[in-house]
C-alpha cells in the first residue's frame, strides 16, 4: 500500500489559526503589553531590538488532527490481507505520532469516530476499533461522514481517492 508523503506538515492537525493562549506550544513574538508575564519575555530579541518582545504561545486544545481509515478496497482487484494490515497499522502509527506530540486525534472508521485526548482518553478504545477494522470490496456511494473542526488524514487503499469527495482530505 503506496501512502502519498504528507505534505504542509506544519499545518496539519493544527486549527486553522492557532490560537494565543497558555498552551505550551510556541506561537509567535511580538511587543511588550502591560500585565504580560515577565516570564514570557524573550531576553535574547530583547536585548538585540532594545524594547521588550513578549512570547506567545498557542492555546491549549488547539492542536487536533482527524485520521479516517477507509472502510473498502478497490473494486477490481482482490482482497490482500496483508494490504488491510498496513492500512491499519499506518493509521495506528499515525494516531500514535500526533498523540505522542499532544495533538487532540479523531480516529473515525466505519461511520464511527473516537476521539483521542491528550492525556490518553480514549487511545485505548481507538486502537481496539482499529485492530477490529474490517473491509468491503465495493467503495462507498457517497464521501464518508466525518466530524467537523479537524484537518483530516485519509488512510485508503490506492484507487480508492475517488471516493473521498474534494477538499475533505490531506
Amino acid at each position: 500500500v503506496r501512502t502519498p508523503p504528507i505534505i504542509a506538515r506544519d499545518l496539519l492537525g493544527q486549527a486553522r489559526r492557532p490560537k494565543r493562549g497558555q498552551g505550551r506550544e510556541f506561537h509567535g513574538l511580538r511587543g511588550w503589553r502591560a500585565g504580560d508575564d515577565a516570564r514570557d519575555i524573550h531576553w535574547t530579541r530583547s536585548a538585540r531590538t532594545g524594547r521588550l518582545v513578549m512570547r506567545e504561545f498557542e492555546q491549549d486544545g488547539a492542536r487536533h488532527v482527524g485520521v479516517w481509515l477507509a472502510d473498502h478496497m478497490h473494486p477490481e482487484r482482490p482482497v490482500d490481507l496483508d494490504a488491510q494490515d498496513r492500512l491499519v497499522e499506518h493509521a495506528a502509527s499515525l494516531m500514535a505520532h500526533f498523540h505522542r506530540r499532544g495533538f487532540e486525534v479523531d480516529v473515525a472508521w466505519g461511520g464511527r469516530a473516537v476521539q483521542v485526548r491528550p492525556d490518553g482518553r480514549g487511545r485505548r478504545e481507538a486502537l481496539r476499533m482499529l485492530a477490529l477494522a474490517h473491509f468491503e470490496g465495493a467503495p462507498p456511494q457517497a464521501p464518508p461522514t466525518l466530524p467537523k473542526g479537524p484537518a483530516w488524514i485519509a488512510v485508503a487503499p490506492p484507487g480508492a481517492a475517488a471516493a473521498l469527495g474534494p477538499g475533505r482530505f490531506v
